[in-house]
């Protein structure tokens, strides 16, 4: 529940929150491949620097194992694609160390 109700209270309609989720995510999933030293990158506003339809493609896969991240995994899909419209026919770029195979 605890997550539940950061994701009501903390993240969502505050696009500050959600472009920095979105950038933590990537980088946990090793789709930026910027070294970072402390959290601000996190907090860019700028044209971020991992590929979209990587990150949405990461989110599938691992959606099934999400477990308790369930919700929050959910959520950060809804986000992602209300911000990127065209995504959901994009292919990757590349095929990511994290990725499973196709």
């Amino acid at each position: 529940m605890l997550l539940r109700d950061f994701i009501a209270r903390s993240i969502t309609d505050n696009d500050d929150f959600e472009a920095a989720n979105l950038d933590y995510l990537a980088h946990w999933l090793g789709l930026d491949s910027r070294p970072q030293t402390s959290d601000d990158f996190m907090a860019e506003r700028e044209r971020p620097e991992w590929d979209a339809s990587s990150l949405l493609l990461q989110f599938v896969i691992r959606l099934d194992r999400a477990g308790e991240y369930t919700d929050l995994r959910i959520h950060s899909i809804w986000a992602f694609m209300l911000t990127r419209r065209g995504l959901a026919g994009a292919a990757p770029r590349s095929t990511s160390p994290n990725q499973a195979p196709t």
